[in-house]
């Protein structure tokens, strides 16, 4: 399981990657644009191809 903590505005999203156990694995912002979370899907999906994995949390 991967926890994907997002902090939501109007423009950009910060986003932080975390394992199961706590580890940080990715740090990274994103536009509030389509590109942008296309590159949100990207990095995630490096960490595992399954999204179900993945729990998503929106600040």
């Amino acid at each position: 399981m991967y926890f994907v903590g997002i902090d939501w505005a109007d423009t950009k999203h910060d986003i932080l990657v975390m394992s199961g156990d706590g580890r940080e694995l990715d740090n990274f912002t994103i536009q509030h644009s389509k590109d942008g979370f296309e590159i949100l899907e990207t990095k995630l999906l490096k960490h595992d191809d399954n999204p179900k994995n993945f729990c998503c949390l929106i600040e």
